[in-house]
């Protein structure tokens, strides 16, 4: 009595997309503060994938809400409101859900520093803020700086006077880049570990440094601009670029879920022509638009005239 077409050539065949796993994993400092995160797109062969880094300045919430401060700094959601708001917010920013998030305590990215100083291009002089001890001065100047493992942390983090998120963003992916690479050739399952979203499904950080070390790493990043927040105490804000967020989701995370309902239109995609590749072709441009594809496969004839959407 089963009806279902199980041929993926033959009209009116049906079928699930897997959806592209998306995972966290957040480095705080020794007191448990958010220093930075990575988001992780494993590749399907499993060796290598995607990373997408992410700062302390990036800023999530509703610009245009009606609340006092409608939106906040992801390090803030991290620290005060936990590792549960900080997937939950941080997804329903950028458009996805992510699976889980796992913190990694520092000590995991000093180890994987093996001992080694870290050389980055620092793109401006970094300074210190007004509010702080040493306010004015240039704590890290611009240039090739070389940094101790140790002292990674707060150059991770740091903050300074009219620092530009997009900058803190080249400074936090180089160290990424950096600790990456040097992860080839070594296993990594004794890497320290945190705590982590119930019932979490992604492997421990030293597991994932190994997946990603196995094959090609490739690091993108979120697309940002600066938005004014009239009345917040945040005056202006970093935010995720909605002109340019869709083509960024289709591009990372090609099978998205939403992460929360009605966040995406959920979509199927299905094949009307005699061109095997009409649904891969199409499915980007749903992904951008701002579709979960939810079923994707045949559609009744192989002879439609005409796209529709209904």
């Amino acid at each position: 009595t089963d009806s279902r077409i199980t041929d993926p050539g033959a009209p009116g065949y049906l079928a699930d997309p897997i959806p592209t796993p998306v995972d966290a994993y957040v480095a705080v400092d020794d007191e448990g503060n958010y220093v930075s995160s990575l988001l992780v797109v494993p590749d399907g062969s499993g060796a290598g994938g995607t990373v997408v880094p992410i700062g302390t300045l990036l800023a999530v919430g509703d610009p245009d809400s009606a609340e006092a401060d409608p939106v906040t700094f992801v390090r803030d959601v991290y620290n005060e409101e936990g590792i549960d708001a900080f997937r939950s917010r941080l997804g329903s920013t950028l458009g996805f859900a992510i699976g889980s998030v796992r913190e990694v305590p520092f000590d995991a990215l000093v180890e994987l520093a093996d001992g080694e100083p870290v050389t980055v291009e620092n793109p401006d002089n970094l300074i210190m803020p007004g509010d702080g001890q040493g306010a004015g001065e240039v704590r890290y100047p611009a240039g090739t700086l070389t940094l101790q493992p140790q002292d990674l942390a707060e150059f991770m983090a740091f903050e300074g006077a009219d620092d530009p998120a997009p900058n803190q963003l080249i400074r936090v992916s180089q160290v990424w880049e950096e600790l990456l690479a040097r992860a080839d050739g070594r296993t990594h399952d004794d890497l320290p570990e945190g705590e982590s979203t119930d019932g979490a499904k992604s492997p421990p950080f030293g597991e994932m440094v190994d997946v990603l070390s196995a094959g090609d790493v490739s690091f993108d990043a979120v697309p940002l601009y600066r938005r004014p927040i009239p009345g917040s105490i945040i005056v202006v804000a970093w935010m995720a670029d909605p002109a340019y967020l869709g083509d960024f989701v289709a591009r990372v995370v090609p099978l998205p879920v939403s992460p929360v309902p009605g966040r995406r239109t959920s979509v199927a995609i299905l094949n009307g022509t005699n061109d095997p590749d009409a649904v891969s072709a199409a499915v980007p441009k749903v992904v951008s638009a701002g579709g979960e594809v939810s079923v994707v496969g045949n559609a009744d004839s192989f002879d439609v005239g005409s796209t529709s959407v209904e």
